[in-house]
């Protein structure tokens, strides 16, 4: 399982081994945790700890109309699926 062999690598990096949850472990082993996205797309009754912070995607370079999307019909809305 992939939880078992995370642990094994925390030992044989000189951690302990995991006692919860993967997941839990890394957001609430830490002072900040900082998560790539934003808090509305994440479920409205998540309870996080105050110590995460969303801070939305990374800055990407991309060139002067790089990206052109054709939209038949922009009356329509747009749907975003995470």
């Amino acid at each position: 399982m992939l939880e078992d062999k995370f642990s094994e690598m925390l030992v044989a990096a000189g951690g302990k081994p995991l006692k919860i949850d993967q997941n839990e472990a890394l957001i609430c082993g830490v002072d900040c945790y900082l998560q790539l996205a934003t808090a509305t797309f994440e479920f409205s009754d998540m309870s996080l700890p105050n110590h995460v912070k969303f801070i939305g995607s990374l800055p990407i370079k991309m060139d002067e109309d790089s990206l052109k999307i054709n939209w038949k019909n922009e009356n329509q809305p747009l749907i975003i699926v995470t």
